[in-house]
């Protein structure tokens, strides 16, 4: 009996751990489930608007979640939708008929006080009565943000600082707005307060500090202040950075200039005034621009995207933020890591090939001071004195987008001469130009050349 006894105590023991093993996986299991699954999407653990984190009382920073910036994004967008139908109703509904006016306005003023949050309406008394006597007038717009900041204010409550441009179109130069989002995460729910009102109350806001600002412990939800959660394809995104970029080089050049890389703008460019004739003369271009191909790489931590146009033309986006980028407006002008690598990988005939490109990508933007700077120096002064001098040959000469074909190769000590063959790329019955450039490769990714005249 005594042997007996042991056995059921042993097996009794073994049960109970059992037992509590499975509970705990059980109870883990159903916490990664709460926490992966939101608005009927399944989403990775390092993705989108994060409800539950220790991190709380963050310091403000740029947006890095795509879906946290789509979704913000598209509440901006219905705020000022129905705000400008407050004061411009009878051109949205095209209409002069005062009780369709009137109750448009009506019917967007209560829109408007739900989204509204609790502490604007209640230092200011607003009422769905009066929404329309403490909003400052605006046009029919839609805002066009150039930054997104966020800041964890608790485990439920996110607040976001959003800046931009109201514009009635895309050539507007725009009114400026900053307005602050606050997110209740767990219900999806979102309350925004007005420009007027932050410009006011929030006047300091620094990124990298805190945000000295009162939230609740969650967000009174209704009809009209719910928000969806965004996922966002990786062609979407790429798209739309490519849409930013256009409009800026097109209407808004000074913006454009400041997004630019440092090094890059300063080597290529070093005024704005040199940018803007550089976009005089690709401006065609620009207004068809349209993304063929595209990769990514993170370097160093950054995530950078090379963007390729219909041209052939390269567009190098190094992610700060979610829509916020230092660019490069092509792959020669400065070495960038994923070119380097690729040159570095290459045979000496291939890096000959690449050399050549670049030169003819370089002409082709118009970028002659680049091309003008690889010529060997004994070549230049016996046939291009001045930049001028080289400008004006090769606009009688070559064409605005040509297209290369290498033939053969020959080497002579440590110089490389290539046959190639020239065509426009964008009228087929222009004649073919044949050309011997000689290349001689320098240290790293340097080289010089010249070429038969």
């Amino acid at each position: 009996m005594t042997k007996i006894k042991k056995i059921i105590i042993i097996l009794g023991v073994i049960l109970l751990v059992t037992i509590i093993v499975l509970s705990i996986i059980l109870i883990k299991a159903k916490v990664n489930n709460n926490n992966n699954y939101r608005n009927g999407q399944i989403v990775s653990e390092d993705e989108g608007i994060e409800a539950y984190t220790n991190d709380t009382d963050t310091n403000l920073e740029l947006v890095k979640s795509r879906e946290e910036y789509y979704s913000i994004q598209e509440c901006v967008g219905k705020y000022y939708s129905y705000y400008s139908i407050i004061f411009n109703a009878n051109l949205y509904y095209q209409t002069d008929n005062e009780q369709v006016i009137s109750e448009a306005e009506k019917e967007n003023s209560e829109i408007i006080y739900d989204v509204l949050d609790e502490e604007y309406i209640k230092n200011n008394n607003i009422t769905t009565s009066n929404i329309k006597q403490h909003l400052p007038k605006i046009d029919m717009v839609t805002p066009d943000i150039s930054n997104m900041y966020s800041s964890q204010k608790t485990e439920n409550i996110k607040v976001f600082v959003v800046e931009g441009k109201l514009k009635k179109n895309v050539t507007d130069k725009g009114q400026d707005f900053r307005i602050i989002i606050k997110l209740d995460i767990k219900n999806n729910i979102y309350s925004i307060l007005p420009t007027e009102y932050v410009l006011k109350m929030y006047p300091d806001l620094v990124v990298g500090e805190k945000v000295d600002i009162n939230v609740p412990e969650s967000i009174q939800a209704n009809e009209n202040n719910k928000y969806d959660y965004k996922v966002i394809k990786e062609n979407t995104y790429i798209q739309d950075m490519l849409r930013k970029l256009k409009n800026e080089l097109l209407y808004e050049p000074e913006i454009a200039y400041e997004h630019l890389d440092d090094t890059y703008r300063n080597k290529k460019f070093g005024s704005l005034e040199e940018f803007k004739k550089y976009i005089d003369v690709n401006k065609s271009d620009y207004q068809a621009l349209t993304a063929l191909s595209y990769k990514q790489d993170d370097i160093n931590g950054i995530m950078q995207y090379v963007i390729v146009d219909q041209n052939n033309n390269y567009y190098i986006f190094n992610e700060l933020g979610i829509m916020n980028f230092d660019i490069i407006l092509d792959n020669y002008t400065v070495d960038l890591a994923m070119f380097t690598k690729e040159y570095n990988e290459a045979n000496e005939a291939e890096k000959v090939v690449l050399n050549i490109g670049k030169v003819f990508l370089a002409i082709d933007d118009g970028d002659y001071k680049y091309a003008y700077s690889k010529l060997d120096n004994t070549f230049k002064q016996k046939n291009f004195p001045t930049l001028a001098d080289f400008e004006k040959y090769v606009k009688e000469n070559f064409y605005t987008n040509n297209e290369l074909t290498y033939n053969n190769y020959q080497t002579s000590g440590n110089l490389y001469i290539y046959d190639v063959s020239i065509k426009d790329k964008t009228k087929g019955n222009n004649p073919i130009i044949t050309k011997n450039f000689i290349v001689q490769l320098k240290d790293g990714t340097d080289f010089v050349m010249s070429f038969n005249v």
